[in-house]
């Protein structure tokens, strides 16, 4: 090659080599500086049916023979109430097993359109299953995650002293809407009159389960604060048959309640364990001589 044409090039290479160490200069980060870059923020979000919304995934869909596997499952608190006693049970092929123990995550702020706590359990299970050479078949996985949640219901009824009654109907409705076992009370009653004697009055509470995952009974704590009154045959674990049940809450309002008009709220407090479940597929090869 003649010396110019030499020199030429020598020249371009220098160059050349002078823009790429400039370009990996910016892209280096200068010790002492702070880096910008951060986790995308999470969205608020609140729906009718809140809890735990439980997402499960294998990093690969294929994996070789005795390769180490990575399940990942996604768990975050979506609704307003306080998840406790999380627990995360794998399930599925022989060779995948595993639990984890997440504890406590809090609800949702909706008064500061926070969303609600998450957390990230992974596994790391080995691929072993009994394959022939150049073999494959599929298989699943997935995770049970069970809590312990609660919500709170508040009927109001209205109360009126004889003296002041004028007839008319009290129509009475309340439900919740921050968790996956849903509480409602709809009803119309003739006002509640206090003065010639004590009054009785039958509440119904339907109770359903409006998630996607399972729940066997729900613990029902009843009562009226504030006041003499007193309610009944509804507190406890109810069952649930069939994801809904009806109860009646019995209240009993002695003569002397109240005189002027006021408002009284039968409370129900539901607390519960509930079990979502979710699962993937992925296949494991024996490759050829394996």
């Amino acid at each position: 090659m003649p010396l110019k044409g030499l020199e030429r090039r020598m020249r371009y290479y220098s160059i050349a080599l002078i823009i790429i160490s400039i370009s990996l200069a910016g892209c280096t980060s200068i010790p002492g500086q702070d880096d910008t870059s951060e986790e995308p923020q999470r969205s608020f979000e609140f729906t009718p049916k809140d809890g735990l919304t439980v997402s499960f995934s294998s990093l690969k869909s294929r994996y070789q023979n005795g390769e180490q596997m990575i399940l990942e499952a996604e768990i975050e608190n979506t609704g307003q109430a306080t998840a406790e006693n999380i627990e995360a049970q794998l399930f599925g092929a022989s060779f995948i097993s595993g639990n984890e123990y997440v504890g406590t995550l809090q609800g949702v702020d909706r008064a500061a359109e926070q969303p609600g706590e998450r957390a990230l359990p992974e596994w790391t299970p080995t691929a072993d299953a009994s394959l022939v050479s150049g073999g494959e078949r599929s298989f699943d996985a997935g995770v049970e995650v069970s809590y312990k949640y609660s919500t709170t219901v508040a009927a109001p009824f209205t109360i009126v002293p004889r003296e002041d009654f004028n007839g008319g109907n009290s129509e009475v409705s309340a439900d919740n809407s921050a968790s996956p076992v849903h509480a409602s009370v709809d009803m119309t009653t003739p006002k509640p009159v206090i003065g010639d004697g004590g009054v009785e009055i039958s509440v119904p509470v339907t109770i359903q389960n409006i998630g996607e995952g399972e729940v066997d009974s729900v613990n029902i704590d009843a009562s009226l604060p504030n006041s003499d009154a007193s309610v009944s045959r509804c507190g406890g674990d109810v069952p649930l048959y069939d994801d809904r049940r009806e109860v009646i809450c019995h209240v009993s309002l002695p003569s002397d309640l109240v005189v002027p008009e006021t408002t009284l709220n039968l409370k129900m407090e539901l607390g519960y364990t509930y079990t979502e479940t979710t699962a993937t597929t992925f296949k494991v090869e024996e490759l050829p001589g394996g």
